[in-house]
């Protein structure tokens, strides 16, 4: 992985992006910001061992035509108590349309409607809506609570 940039703001600066997905391993992660004067400040990043006990929508969905693939499509994350996303998990997440949503005689949620995660994350890749309107979507998985996403089909 190259370099990662992060602006500071009253003195933190958050990387969202980063990811570790080799739990058999430790890795150091190095920080430079100018002010250093060349001095690297060193921090250790470990991979969650924790067991999951939530799923977390990752991202919303964009760009919903009636009838095709959504633009942006659902990413659903294992998550452990301190929000870290287990890595190690492969757990399977089913999408549905939750019950009383859509207009009515709304289509049917159409693609791979269940998919198992990799490295801790369930990644959709061909779910689609037919009927205009708004819907809100059900992601699901063993006995976690259901994650639930507000989407608007347009025509």
């Amino acid at each position: 992985m190259g370099p990662a940039v992060a602006q500071a703001v009253a003195g933190r600066a958050v990387f969202s992006d980063l990811t570790f997905n080799d739990t058999s391993t430790s890795v150091t992660i190095l920080f430079e910001t100018p002010e250093s004067c060349g001095r690297t400040v060193t921090a250790s990043a470990v991979a969650s061992t924790h067991p999951a006990v939530r799923i977390e929508a990752l991202n919303g969905v964009s760009d919903i035509k009636g009838g095709l693939a959504f633009g942006e499509q659902p990413n659903i994350a294992f998550k452990d108590a301190m929000g870290v996303t287990v890595t190690a998990s492969s757990a399977i997440v089913t999408a549905s349309v939750c019950a009383g949503t859509g207009p009515s005689g709304s289509g049917e949620l159409r693609g791979t409607l269940s998919i198992s995660a990799t490295h801790g994350v369930a990644r959709f890749t061909d779910l689609a809506l037919d009927i205009k309107g708004d819907y809100s979507l059900c992601f699901a998985s063993q006995s976690f609570l259901p994650v639930n996403l507000s989407v608007t089909v347009i025509q």
